[in-house]
Protein backbone atom coordinates (compact mmCIF):
# COMPACT_ATOMS: atom_id res chain seq x y z
CA UNK A 1 0.00 0.00 0.00
CA UNK A 2 1.77 3.10 -0.99
CA UNK A 3 1.65 6.48 1.68
CA UNK A 4 -0.90 8.00 -0.11
CA UNK A 5 -3.52 5.44 0.23
CA UNK A 6 -2.72 5.33 4.01
CA UNK A 7 -3.44 8.91 4.50
CA UNK A 8 -6.98 8.75 3.11
CA UNK A 9 -9.58 8.62 5.83
CA UNK A 10 -12.21 5.25 6.22
CA UNK A 11 -14.81 5.97 4.11
CA UNK A 12 -18.67 5.95 4.82
CA UNK A 13 -18.35 5.90 8.44
CA UNK A 14 -18.60 9.85 8.85
CA UNK A 15 -21.78 10.88 7.60
CA UNK A 16 -21.60 15.23 6.65
CA UNK A 17 -23.92 17.54 7.09
CA UNK A 18 -24.82 18.70 3.22
CA UNK A 19 -27.58 21.43 2.50
CA UNK A 20 -30.63 21.76 5.07
CA UNK A 21 -32.39 18.22 5.51
CA UNK A 22 -29.09 16.20 3.84
CA UNK A 23 -26.17 13.90 4.85
CA UNK A 24 -23.57 12.75 3.01
CA UNK A 25 -20.71 10.61 3.10
CA UNK A 26 -17.66 9.97 1.10
CA UNK A 27 -18.09 6.32 -0.75
CA UNK A 28 -14.57 6.79 -2.89
CA UNK A 29 -12.21 9.86 -1.98
CA UNK A 30 -11.03 10.67 -4.93
CA UNK A 31 -7.26 10.95 -3.35
CA UNK A 32 -7.96 7.10 -3.91
CA UNK A 33 -8.56 7.19 -7.51
CA UNK A 34 -5.84 9.65 -8.61
CA UNK A 35 -8.33 12.58 -8.78
CA UNK A 36 -10.26 10.69 -11.68
CA UNK A 37 -13.57 10.41 -9.83
CA UNK A 38 -14.99 10.21 -6.35
CA UNK A 39 -18.10 8.54 -5.22
CA UNK A 40 -19.92 10.45 -2.55
CA UNK A 41 -23.64 9.12 -1.42
CA UNK A 42 -26.09 11.48 -0.63
CA UNK A 43 -29.57 11.21 1.85
CA UNK A 44 -32.28 13.90 1.23
CA UNK A 45 -35.26 15.00 3.71
CA UNK A 46 -38.34 15.70 1.54
CA UNK A 47 -38.21 19.15 0.34
CA UNK A 48 -34.20 19.50 0.37
CA UNK A 49 -32.54 21.69 -1.90
CA UNK A 50 -28.92 22.65 -2.59
CA UNK A 51 -28.49 26.12 -3.67
CA UNK A 52 -27.98 25.89 -7.56
CA UNK A 53 -24.12 25.67 -8.86
CA UNK A 54 -22.33 24.23 -11.30
CA UNK A 55 -18.63 22.67 -11.58
CA UNK A 56 -15.95 23.56 -13.57
CA UNK A 57 -13.67 20.71 -13.63
CA UNK A 58 -16.16 17.26 -13.61
CA UNK A 59 -19.08 16.32 -14.33
CA UNK A 60 -21.88 14.96 -11.99
CA UNK A 61 -24.02 11.57 -12.38
CA UNK A 62 -26.98 10.78 -9.66
CA UNK A 63 -28.21 7.24 -9.32
CA UNK A 64 -31.64 7.27 -7.22
CA UNK A 65 -31.50 4.48 -4.84
CA UNK A 66 -35.08 5.16 -3.10
CA UNK A 67 -37.67 7.59 -3.15
CA UNK A 68 -37.89 10.53 -6.21
CA UNK A 69 -35.62 13.09 -6.75
CA UNK A 70 -36.47 16.08 -8.99
CA UNK A 71 -33.11 17.82 -10.29
CA UNK A 72 -33.34 21.08 -12.75
CA UNK A 73 -29.88 20.63 -14.69
CA UNK A 74 -30.11 23.72 -17.10
CA UNK A 75 -32.94 24.61 -18.95
CA UNK A 76 -34.42 20.48 -18.38
CA UNK A 77 -36.21 19.22 -15.21
CA UNK A 78 -36.36 15.39 -14.32
CA UNK A 79 -38.42 13.49 -11.99
CA UNK A 80 -36.25 10.71 -11.61
CA UNK A 81 -37.89 7.41 -9.84
CA UNK A 82 -35.41 4.36 -8.09
CA UNK A 83 -33.24 3.45 -10.76
CA UNK A 84 -33.20 6.51 -12.91
CA UNK A 85 -29.60 7.71 -14.12
CA UNK A 86 -28.96 11.72 -14.72
CA UNK A 87 -25.91 13.01 -15.64
CA UNK A 88 -24.54 17.03 -15.42
CA UNK A 89 -22.14 18.02 -17.57
CA UNK A 90 -19.38 20.22 -16.41
CA UNK A 91 -20.34 24.20 -16.41
CA UNK A 92 -23.92 22.98 -16.52
CA UNK A 93 -26.19 24.86 -13.79
CA UNK A 94 -27.76 22.43 -11.29
CA UNK A 95 -28.64 22.50 -7.96
CA UNK A 96 -27.71 19.25 -6.80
Amino acid sequence: MSTTEQSIPAQGDIWLKGAEGERQTIRVDGRATGGVYAIIESVAEPGCAVPTHLHRNEDEHFLVISGRYRIAIGDKLFDAAPGARISAPRNARHPC
